[in-house]
């Protein structure tokens, strides 16, 4: 499962990024074991919305989807 098709409100554990903005993903936060939450999905499902490390953090959603995560 990836951030761009996870639910809303629920706690997730990165497993691991992919693509050329890893590098960058991890410089967020978005390192493997490190917890991040959905907090919303815009209206036209082109940004996700997470909680990381107390932060507001939002990525497009073809980024989203290079961020592997687990329940």
């Amino acid at each position: 499962m990836t951030l761009a098709n996870a639910q809303p409100h629920k706690v997730y554990t990165v497993i691991r990024t992919d693509g050329e903005m890893a590098i960058r993903l991890a410089e967020l936060g978005f390192a493997e074991g490190s917890t991040v939450i959905v907090t919303g999905v815009s209206p036209t499902k082109g940004a996700v919305l997470t909680l990381l490390r107390g932060r507001t953090v939002a990525l497009r959603a073809s980024v989203a989807a290079s961020v592997s995560v687990r329940e």
